[in-house]
């Protein structure tokens, strides 16, 4: 994206009540309102067009450079959407507190002074605010040692704190540390498995007392429950992801919903979790939790997220205990509230709503449906060798089968070809079930038939177990697909 657009794009981010608060502000602020002008007239254009910005601009009597009226602009809504953001936020108020204290301190105002510090100390302890802490402990030191001398009577407690702190930082930051190892290694972990073995096997991650700080223990739980998903341990995954949502809402009991979307991405990784292990004990509790956020006074974009949330959970939840009928209607109420159509809904969600879709359709024999669900992802803005570009365009091609529509087979086949073609590395498991359409469409024979899904099975099940391969699996359940095949059942009645 050329620079010239991002003005626009930042501006076109902002939700109905980010712009009410910055232009109130921008009223009370003194001077030229230029810029406010040039925010009006670029929150008009669909399109950024600075040509047709300058002409407006000019109209309304602007005669300073254009640039100098843009980059002003800019400055004022990112220091707004600072102030909107965060002036209600933990870390806002001790900011702001420690201003006050350094005041006091430097005016010698000692009472009021250690009584800010001891309140400001309680809330950075609570949310293990580390550098905030190393500051209030240094203006307490200095402040007593101003008021009784070097050698004050609790000397020892401020400096056994002040060690205290230290430990605790350098333990979160020793595990923030092996984090962005892990998350590096696992980029580029096809030639890197050593190293990320070697990573993963780090003394920080074998015992939960080495994590000390409470968000220390984040870090373990967010590693353990990547290194066991990756792992396919699903049993030890849900165990760490439901300990990781107990524990951060333990350690923010007062200030949940302050940051509503941390919340929501451990609700949605517990739950996630849940699937993946079939372990349902405490899911109903978190589906109400996602619900509730509708009644929350919290911005709308956090509300699509916990709809989001429930949506593709909720859909994956039913098909795993085998309500495709409930899970059906849950469908049919995202379509009539065009949910999916909404502009705060990410790619990644609608993609993987839509498949949750596909697969219920799929599996309770209503291909024409899974169709027109797979059929949406087909026809998203992607790059045609992408992950969704190439796996949709598979689950299109078993559906016809099932359909036997032989002609859209035959399309869907060299159509596949033609995208796998100039790939120095073909996918694996697009590469077997396309061998295997272009055989089992040359036979009649059922004795033949059931020796190709033989086959298939077999390789099918080797693919799954190949690093780079499995996440498709999860996607659709390609070899109860050709075991349904090979035993002339439905999928559903062997599911």
């Amino acid at each position: 994206m050329h620079k010239q657009d991002e003005l626009h794009k930042l501006i076109k981010s902002l939700t109905k009540s980010e712009k009410r608060y910055f232009t109130i502000n921008a009223a009370k602020i003194d001077g030229n309102k230029n810029y406010l002008k040039l925010f009006e007239i670029i929150d008009s254009q669909k399109e950024y067009n600075e040509e047709d910005a300058k002409q407006k601009l000019s109209k309304k009597g602007v005669q300073e450079r254009y640039a100098i009226t843009k980059k002003y602009l800019f400055d004022v809504l990112i220091e707004t959407l600072i102030n909107y953001t965060s002036y209600d936020t933990v870390k806002y108020k001790l900011q702001e507190t420690l201003k006050q204290i350094e005041v006091l301190e430097s005016r010698e105002v000692f009472s009021i002074c250690l009584d800010h510090i001891q309140r400001a100390k309680k809330l950075a302890w609570r949310h293990e605010y580390f550098p905030e802490l190393i500051s209030l402990n240094r203006i307490e030191d200095k402040v007593k040692r101003k008021i009784v001398g070097r050698s004050y009577s609790d000397t020892n407690i401020v400096t056994a704190e002040y060690e205290k702190i230290i430990d605790y930082y350098t333990n979160f930051l020793a595990y923030e540390k092996l984090q962005k190892k892990i998350e590096a290694a696992l980029i580029t972990s096809t030639t890197q498995v050593p190293e990320l073995n070697e990573l993963w096997n780090n003394a920080l991650l074998q015992d939960e007392s080495r994590a000390i700080s409470m968000r220390s223990k984040n870090v373990f739980y967010f590693l353990q429950i990547l290194k066991h998903g990756i792992e396919g341990d699903y049993a030890k995954q849900y165990y760490y992801a439901y300990r990781s949502l107990l524990h951060y809402e333990k350690m923010f009991e007062k200030e949940l919903y302050e940051t509503p979307h941390v919340y929501l991405m451990r609700i949605n990784n517990f739950l996630i979790s849940a699937i993946h292990a079939k372990q349902f004990e405490h899911a109903d509790h978190y589906f109400q939790k996602l619900q509730e956020f509708e009644q929350l006074k919290i911005k709308v974009e956090y509300k699509v997220l916990a709809k989001q949330y429930y949506y593709r959970n909720i859909l994956d939840y039913l098909y795993c205990i085998k309500k495709f009928d409930e899970a059906i209607v849950r469908i049919n109420k995202i379509e009539s509230d065009q949910f999916l159509l909404g502009k705060h809904v990410k790619n990644n969600f609608r993609e993987a709503i839509y498949n949750s879709c596909f697969r219920i359709f799929f599996l309770a024999g209503d291909y024409k449906m899974a169709l027109h669900f797979i059929n949406q992802l087909v026809n998203q803005k992607y790059n045609a060798i992408a992950f969704w570009g190439i796996l949709a365009r598979m689950l299109s091609l078993i559906t016809h089968f099932e359909l036997g529509n032989e002609s859209n087979i035959l399309y869907e086949i060299e159509s596949m070809e033609r995208i796998l073609k100039p790939l120095d590395q073909k996918p694996i498991l697009e590469n077997i079930l396309l061998l295997h359409f272009k055989e089992i469409l040359k036979i009649s024979d059922s004795k033949q038939a059931n020796q190709l899904y033989d086959i298939l099975i077999s390789e099918l099940k080797k693919t799954k177990q190949n690093a780079t391969e499995k996440l498709k699996f999860e996607y659709f359940d390609f070899i109860l697909w050709a075991e349904s095949k090979r035993q002339r059942k439905s999928m559903k009645v062997l599911l």
